[in-house]
């Protein structure tokens, strides 16, 4: 097996290694490649697709992302192999925390490098939520830039700065007495929430769920969002581990009221 970067010729056939019943993760290559904090890699057989990995590098924290393995490679210890690589790749850029979200049959993998579980984030579905028109809720405006990223280092104890820089032009914000206690990135991933209040995070959660069906994934010390998730008829369906390698970051999961994706937390 060779283990190379992953490059805009291999997007033809990362068909290989699509799971069943996931989202195409071609965006997401696509993504990867278009960036320059993310770091795609790609395992091979004699020239076949094996797998693919991906490093995404935040400063000083990095996450580890869409680790698969084409079927006609499993069990041959290729997850193992790209994840060591994606972690000595992180370890070379100097990173001291490196974290990655796992599903139990993925766990024993990243355990053996040393991964310890940090946190569970648990999945709930259910339809519409009513919002009245909140006037806290205010479009994105290029004078809450600063003020987001501050709040957003808060609540992930990470400097995401690059990341959101993409996606802060269609977000919404919760303001009170002129402060930004929270904000939503409509148009990324699975659309985060992020909020230092209770108040600001259901509001924020309410605005999203304006679909028929929707679904919200939270760390499991958000206590409260999950009370009023259930109490409006949300059902569980899910839940997958958040962990984590080197220095523990100092983060606060009791104010992520829907998470980016399984890919960045």
């Amino acid at each position: 097996m060779e283990i190379q970067p992953f490059s805009h010729r291999d997007l033809s056939f990362i068909g290989n290694v699509q799971p069943e019943n996931w989202d195409d993760i071609t965006p997401k290559f696509q993504f990867y490649l278009a960036n320059h904090f993310c770091f795609p890699i790609k395992a091979t057989v004699d020239k076949r697709l094996a797998g693919v990995g991906s490093l995404i590098l935040h400063q000083n924290t990095a996450w580890l992302a869409h680790i698969i393995v084409n079927p006609d490679f499993r069990r041959r210890g290729f997850g193992y192999r790209i994840t060591e690589a994606l972690v000595k790749l992180a370890e070379g850029k100097k990173c001291k925390t490196i974290s990655l979200l796992a599903t139990e049959f993925g766990r024993p993998v990243y355990e053996k490098l040393g991964f310890t579980p940090e946190i569970t984030y648990r999945f709930f579905k259910g339809s519409k939520l009513d919002a009245a028109e909140n006037k806290n809720i205010k479009p994105f405006h290029s004078a809450y830039t600063g003020k987001i990223k501050r709040l957003d280092r808060h609540i992930s104890g990470e400097d995401r700065s690059s990341l959101l820089d993409l996606y802060l032009d269609e977000s919404f914000v919760f303001v009170k007495n002129e402060e930004i206690i929270g904000y939503f990135l409509r148009d990324f991933a699975e659309g985060p929430v992020y909020a230092i209040t209770y108040e600001a995070g259901v509001e924020l959660v309410k605005y999203r769920c304006q679909a028929e069906e929707n679904k919200i994934i939270v760390p499991e010390k958000n206590e409260k969002i999950i009370s009023f998730l259930v109490d409006n008829g949300y059902q569980e369906i899910y839940s997958c581990f958040r962990m984590v390698l080197g220095g523990k970051l100092t983060w606060n999961p009791q104010m992520v009221y829907n998470r980016i994706g399984g890919y960045l937390g």
